[in-house]
């Protein structure tokens, strides 16, 4: 997990009249691809299980562009046959040229950084199906795995819902290791076109649930550049990436 990705709650909509081409989903979707060029702050929330083991994790992020980032967050897991909860702090900045990973547990911190432009094709290449930090970025990402069935619209909403293709169910089997997923429901700030929450379930369970609030939209200006920089801690040892692995087959996205 350290040299991946460390990243990085559902709204109930009004039926809508027959929606116009302006409030298809792929309206909704079309806008969400100009959102990746601006820069973002928010906050998050998200709630996971995978086999019996549940996991928490509240963040914080800052993001200039797909570049330059910085995720802080603590994650808590806890499950059957665990003595007491096990609490982790994690950081990831991207500084333009290197992708940094900081994990800290019990008091002792590791450290891992690869060039960025490895890190989505590493992702990709031990079969991974998400490789971005960026809120908008993995719910495109997530998006092309479901065939979107409707947009349901609220006065401050947008709620898309969809199911996802059975070719995806096997291709996500490593990322939702909970169980398969099969729908998806993903809620959107109306004003904005932001993504306000998304939830991913299987037929009994709850897989992925993620809500990201005081979302703003700062000028790059005014966004402080030593956000993107990662500042090693004293004696801490880098644990540079091994030689990324040969292609897993049947993997082929949507």
């Amino acid at each position: 997990m350290l040299l991946r990705s460390l990243a990085c709650f559902g709204v109930l909509a009004f039926a809508a009249p027959t929606l116009s081409a302006q409030n298809s989903p792929e309206a909704w979707v079309s806008r969400l691809h100009a959102l990746k060029k601006k820069p973002v702050t928010l906050s998050s929330l998200q709630t996971m299980e995978r086999n019996g083991i549940q996991q928490s994790a509240v963040g914080t992020l800052a993001i200039l562009d797909l570049d330059h980032f910085r995720v802080s967050t603590e994650m808590t897991i806890s499950g059957k046959g665990m003595d007491h909860p096990i609490v982790r702090t994690m950081v990831n900045v991207g500084d333009g040229e290197y992708f940094w990973m900081q994990a800290i547990e019990q008091g002792q911190s590791q450290v891992g950084r690869l060039p960025l432009n490895e890190w989505a094709e590493r992702a990709k290449k031990s079969g991974g199906a998400f490789s971005s930090i960026h809120p908008v970025d993995f719910v495109l990402q997530l998006i092309e795995y479901v065939d979107l069935e409707e947009a349901k619209l609220d006065e401050k909403t947008v709620t898309l819902t969809g199911a996802f293709t059975e070719e995806a169910k096997s291709r996500l089997i490593n990322d939702f290791r909970g169980g398969v997923p099969r729908t998806l429901t993903l809620v959107l700030d109306r004003e904005t076109g932001f993504p306000a929450s998304f939830e991913v379930r299987s037929y009994l369970l709850q897989l992925v649930h993620t809500k990201y609030e005081d979302v703003k939209f700062p000028k790059a200006k005014e966004m402080d550049p030593k956000l993107f920089l990662f500042d090693l801690p004293p004696g801490t040892r880098i644990q540079e990436a091994p030689k990324a692995p040969a292609p897993q087959g049947g993997n082929t996205k949507k």
